[in-house]
Formats: C-alpha cells, structure tokens, sequence
C-alpha cells in the first residue's frame, strides 16, 4: 500500500512546556510524555485527541543494600508500608498513573500480581521497633544512639513530578521517624552518578523508573535484579547491589526457558521472591 505521509520528521523538545505549546501552535503534530497537569486543558481543545492506554514504564524508590540498616528485609517492607502511594498515584498524577503489585507492570510479560500495595504507618512503626530502631529526644528514629538518615538521589526533570514525589516520600517517612535528605541532581549526569562500583556509593535510595521497550520481563528483571558479578562499576541496573541467589536461579532459568506459557510462570515466580524482598 501507498504510505499515507511521504516524511515523518522527529524534533527534540526537551522541557514539557515548550513541547506542549509546539502541538498547541500547530508546529507539531503528535507529542508524547503529556504533562498529568496539562491533560485536562488539552481535552478542550477540539483540535487535540489525547491517547491515555497503560504504558510499561515503573517507578520506584531503590533502597540501596550497601547501607546496613536497608539491608534488613523488616525495614524495607516497614518503609513499604510507610508511603502512601496510592495518594500520590491520585493527586500527583491525576489518576494517570497505577499502584504497583509486581516489579512489572501490568502489561509486560510475565506480570503476575505479587502481592497488595498497602499504607500502614502504624505497622511501619511496630516493625522498625521490632529490629531495634527507636525514637530519640527529636522523635526520628535512632540506631545505637545513631540517628537513622537516608540519602535520597533524585533527578531533576528527568520523571514525570520527580521532585515532588521525592518530597512528599521525604514527609510521609518523617511521619514514622525516618530523616531523609533529598539529593538534587542534573538529569545528565543522573545514570553515571549510580551505575558506580560497590565503594563509590553514596546514596542510600534512588528515585528511578525503567521502561522495557521490548515488553519482556524476563530480561527487565534480569538487568534490574540479577546479582551483580563484580563489586565494579554497575553494567546493569542493580545500582541498588541488590542480591537472591534464588532469584538468579529464576531470572536465568527464564532466559533459556523458550516456551512462552513456561517463561511466564518462571518470570511470575521471580517477581513474586523480589516483590517479598522490597528492593523499592
């Protein structure tokens, strides 16, 4: 069949503004990565058709196993507990955004739900009780009289609302006593600043998001959460130096499984282990 257009131009518009304002004038045609704020003005326009269908990108907080205290599966499932995602799933995007039950989206291969998303801060507390953390004359948690703070690196532009996200997390875990310190950073320079060896790291958690283009979790968990082989620098995506040797049984167990309905149920089987071990 004959192409319907005889050129298809890309142009690079990197600041959302700008890029919304280019479809509004009419200089483009199609844009991508709408604003959640900008959403509702647009459908206005008689002009504009907006196309809203689930994505396969997720987002989450990695928490970083070279700390001591993150390295405690109680305090990482506590920290679970803590933050209301739900809440900003609702007001910060609108709606157009899903809670998680798996390291998968919905859509992506292998996706089987691995276990509710659930707010409890009361819970929250009882647990960083159970492993020692308790309230100093401040009211924020300590470790043998050490008070418990938490790096959080962020990039600036790089995920939709990553900032206030970061921020809101930051209050949410102040509420169960957990100091956080957001560290702002460029979005360029935001991938070398993770993918370091085990001794640069200086962060304790990460706001991050993955997008598997290839719509196959099998290789998405398998870069996200396969044990790293050397303490060098990340050549992954496990700058959280996260590590279950039965997950990596799983993981590579699936990328020689050729049969599809097979594969699935081994990827489901990972992402269950991995959902139960909270590395986000």
């Amino acid at each position: 069949a004959k192409p319907i257009y005889n050129s298809i131009t890309y142009v690079y518009i990197g600041d959302p503004a700008a890029r919304m304002a280019a479809l509004q004038a009419g200089q483009v045609n199609i844009v991508d990565a709408v604003p959640v704020g900008q959403v509702a003005s647009l459908t206005t326009s008689k002009d504009v058709n907006i196309i809203n269908v689930p994505g396969l990108q997720v987002f989450g907080i990695g928490l970083n196993f070279n700390n001591p205290i993150l390295r405690n599966k109680t305090v990482r499932q506590a920290l679970n507990y803590a933050v209301d995602v739900k809440a900003i799933t609702s007001s910060l995007f609108r709606g157009y955004a899903t809670p998680l039950t798996s390291p998968l989206a919905p859509k992506t291969s292998g996706f089987a739900t691995a276990g509710p998303n659930v707010y409890n801060p009361e819970r929250a507390k009882t647990m960083l009780k159970m492993v020692g953390l308790t309230p100093g004359k401040d009211g924020m948690l300590e470790s043998n009289g050490v008070p418990v703070s938490f790096r959080l690196r962020v990039p600036d532009g790089l995920y939709p609302n990553d900032l206030l996200v970061a921020a809101v997390v930051q209050e949410q875990l102040k509420k169960v006593g957990i100091d956080v310190v957001i560290q702002k950073v460029d979005k360029a320079v935001f991938w070398n600043g993770i993918k370091v060896a085990r001794a640069n790291v200086d962060f304790d958690m990460v706001l991050f998001g993955f997008n598997p283009s290839h719509g196959s979790g099998a290789l998405q968990l398998d870069i996200m959460y396969t044990s790293n082989p050397t303490n060098g620098p990340v050549a992954g995506w496990n700058f959280n130096w996260y590590s279950n040797t039965k997950v990596d049984g799983l993981l590579a167990k699936a990328l020689k499984t050729v049969n599809p309905t097979n594969q699935k149920a081994v990827v489901a089987q990972a992402g269950r282990e991995i959902w139960r071990d909270a590395p986000y």
